[in-house]
C-alpha cells in the first residue's frame, strides 16, 4: 500500500511538471526564436529548428499577456497530451511550425500558425536532427518535398525537453513531404565527409540544385566533433552542390574564391536570368526582378565596433547590374539571427530574429508571433498578410539611384566606372571599356589599412564558376560599413588568373570577376578544411592556423553579415 501511494505521488509530481512543460508552447509562448531555417512551399511558410526562449502567458482584463521568467529552450517543443499514462510515459516530440499564406492575415488578430510533429523515419525509425544555423530548401516546384541540409545542435540548455544530441554525419540531408508529412534520410557521407553549418546557401529551383557556401564546423556539429568544447570553430572551404532530383551532393573547391580564409553566415541568392544559366549572389535578404534588372534587399543584422556587438535595424537594396546600394529603411527595433522571404509580387515576411545576446534577460518579440510583414515597394512595416497585393514597384529612393521609374527602366548599368572583367560585362550584356592600369599602391604599415567605401560596397571576390550554371560571388561586408568609411586605400593580394574546376571535372574556367578588394568576415584561427577532406586536417582535435594577415580587418567569431 505505501508502495502504492509513494508511486501514486511520484506520478502526481511527474504530472505537475509536465503541466508546468506543457504551457511552454512553441507557438504561443514564443518570447524570441532565431538561428532557425525555414522556406515557402506551396503557399506555406516552414520554420524548423533554430533557438528559442519561452515565457508564459496570463490573461489580463481580456487581453493575453506575457509574464513571468523566460525559459531557454529550442522552437521544437511539444508535448502530446492523451491520457494519463501517456503522460507519464511521455517523450518530447519536435515540430515543424506551418504558417498558412493562401490567404491574407493580420498577426495580432487571426494568423493561422501550427506545429506539425516531427516523427520518425518511417523507414529507419531515425528521427529528423534539431539543428540551427542550417539550410532548408524547396525543392523543384514539381517535387512534393522541402529539403534540410546541415545545421548545428545547439546546446542553449541540453536540460530543455526535446534535445536531441548530434547525429553522425553520414545522414546530413533529409527531407520532408509536405502531402504525406513524413520524413526521410539520404546517405551524402561518400562525397561529403563533414555536416557544415552558419554556410551560405541558396538554390536554382528551375535546375533542381541547392547550393551551401563554406561555413563552419563546431561541438555540436556531428558526433566526430563532440570534443572540440565550447569555443573552437573549424571554418570550411568548399561549396556544396545537392541535386534535389535525385538527393545527391557533391563539393566543389572555393579556394579561388576565399583563398585559406573560407566564409561563414554570409547569405546567397540566385539570379535565374544573367548568365548562360543564371548567377549566385552573396550578400544577404531577398530579391525583386524588375525586367532584367534585380534588386536585392538586405534587412538587419549584427556587426561590431572593436570588442562591441552592434545590432541593426536597417533595410538596404542592392541593385545588379549597377552595384548601387541604396539604404531604404531605418529602423529602431534591431534583430538578426532571422530568416526572410519574399512572397507574392510585394511582400516580405521576416521570420524571428534577436536583438540582443542577453537571451534570458531582452524583451520579448514586439512581433509576438514571430513573423512581420514589409512591403518592399511602399517600404512600410505592418502585421497585415495581404495574399493579393498589388505588383511590385521600384522604391522611389532606388528609382532615383539608378534611374527609371516604379516601373521599371533603370539607365544606370553598370558601376561607377565600369566594369573591371570583359567577362562580367559580356555576363550582364553591356559594352567594355578597358580601365586605365592603377597607379602604384602606396608603401603600407605593417598593420595594414582599411579598405576604400567603394572597396566595401562594390567589391567582388572570385570568379564566374562554370557549373553549367553560371556563378558569380559578390562579397558585401554587410556591417563593417560603418567602421571602414576612411577612405583609406588597402594594398591586398590579387587573384586573377586563378581557376575552378567545372562540376564535370573536363575543363576549367578562368575567374571572370576582379578579386581586388577582399573584406574578411571571419577571423578562420581555426584551420580550414574542405568539406571532404579526411581527418587529418585537425577538426576533431580543433587544431590552430595561423592569423590572418595583418590586412584582414577584426571582426567578431560570429562573423558578418548575417
Amino acid at each position: 500500500m505505501r508502495a502504492l501511494l509513494v508511486a501514486f505521488t511520484w506520478g502526481l509530481l511527474y504530472l505537475t511538471a509536465l503541466t508546468g512543460a506543457q504551457e511552454l508552447d512553441p507557438i504561443d509562448n514564443m518570447c524570441i526564436r532565431f538561428d532557425h531555417q525555414s522556406v515557402v512551399k506551396n503557399n506555406t511558410l516552414y520554420i524548423d529548428g533554430g533557438r528559442q526562449t519561452f515565457i508564459n502567458t496570463t490573461n489580463i482584463g481580456g487581453e493575453t499577456k506575457q509574464t513571468g521568467k523566460i525559459t531557454q529552450g529550442y522552437s521544437e517543443y511539444n508535448y502530446q497530451r492523451q491520457s494519463f499514462r501517456r503522460l507519464i510515459e511521455s517523450k518530447s516530440d519536435t515540430n515543424l511550425i506551418a504558417i498558412d499564406l493562401t490567404s491574407s492575415w493580420d498577426w495580432k488578430t487571426n494568423i493561422s500558425e501550427n506545429a506539425l510533429d516531427k516523427d520518425a523515419n518511417p523507414k529507419t525509425g531515425t528521427y529528423p536532427p534539431l539543428v540551427s544555423r542550417g539550410a532548408l530548401y524547396h525543392g523543384a516546384d514539381a517535387d512534393d518535398n522541402i529539403y534540410l541540409w546541415g545545421g548545428t545542435t545547439s546546446y542553449f540548455n541540453t536540460s530543455f525537453p526535446g534535445f536531441r544530441w548530434p547525429l553522425p554525419s553520414q545522414y546530413s540531408l533529409w527531407s520532408y513531404n509536405v502531402v504525406s508529412q513524413t520524413w526521410g534520410q539520404y546517405d551524402t557521407g561518400l562525397n561529403i565527409e563533414h555536416r557544415p553549418s552558419s554556410g551560405s546557401y541558396t538554390e536554382a529551383r528551375d535546375q533542381s540544385l541547392a547550393f551551401f557556401f563554406n561555413g563552419q564546423l563546431d561541438s555540436g556539429s556531428e558526433t566526430q566533433t563532440n570534443n572540440l568544447g565550447d569555443d573552437p570553430k573549424v571554418f570550411i572551404e568548399g561549396m556544396v552542390v545537392i541535386n534535389t532530383s535525385n538527393q545527391t551532393a557533391r563539393n566543389l573547391s572555393t579556394k579561388a574564391v576565399v583563398g585559406d580564409y573560407p566564409r561563414s553566415r554570409g547569405r546567397m541568392q540566385y539570379i535565374k536570368d544573367v548568365g548562360g544559366k543564371g548567377i549566385l549572389v552573396q550578400i544577404g535578404g531577398n530579391r525583386k526582378h524588375v525586367g532584367n534588372y534585380s534588386n536585392q534587399y538586405m534587412y538587419g543584422g549584427r556587426g561590431a565596433n572593436g570588442t562591441e556587438n552592434v545590432f541593426y535595424d536597417d533595410i538596404w537594396v542592392l541593385s545588379i547590374p549597377s552595384f548601387i546600394w541604396t539604404k531604404i529603411n531605418q529602423g529602431s527595433s534591431p534583430r538578426y539571427g532571422h530568416t526572410c522571404h519574399r512572397v507574392g509580387t510585394r511582400t516580405m515576411i521576416t521570420v524571428g530574429g534577436a536583438s540582443n545576446m542577453r537571451y534570458d534577460e531582452q524583451p520579448c518579440d514586439w512581433e509576438t508571433k514571430g513573423v512581420g510583414v514589409l512591403d518592399m515597394s511602399d517600404v512600410t512595416w505592418g502585421s497585415i498578410f495581404h495574399a493579393g497585393a498589388p505588383p511590385y514597384a521600384v522604391p522611389t529612393r532606388v528609382a532615383a539611384a539608378i534611374g527609371g521609374s516604379g516601373s521599371g527602366g533603370a539607365t544606370v548599368r553598370q558601376p561607377v566606372g565600369g566594369f573591371t572583367q570583359e567577362g562580367l560585362a559580356r555576363m550582364f550584356n553591356v559594352s567594355w571599356t578597358p580601365p586605365p592600369p592603377p597607379p602604384p599602391a602606396p608603401h603600407s604599415s605593417a598593420s595594414g589599412k582599411r579598405p576604400t567605401t567603394a572597396a566595401i560596397i562594390g567589391g567582388i571576390i572570385g570568379g564566374a564558376v562554370s557549373l553549367g550554371l553560371s556563378i558569380s560571388l559578390t562579397f558585401f561586408y554587410r556591417r563593417r560599413i560603418h567602421i571602414f568609411f576612411t577612405g583609406e586605400d588597402l594594398p591586398v593580394p590579387e587573384m586573377d588568373g586563378m581557376s575552378f574546376q567545372e562540376m564535370d571535372g573536363k575543363a576549367k574556367l578562368e575567374a571572370e570577376m576582379m578579386a581586388r578588394n577582399v573584406c574578411w568576415e571571419l577571423p578562420a584561427y581555426e584551420k580550414p578544411v574542405e568539406l571532404g577532406s579526411p581527418s587529418e586536417h585537425g577538426i576533431a582535435r580543433g587544431i590552430k592556423a595561423n592569423d590572418p594577415p595583418a590586412w584582414a580587418p577584426p571582426v567578431t567569431d560570429e562573423g558578418i553579415p548575417f
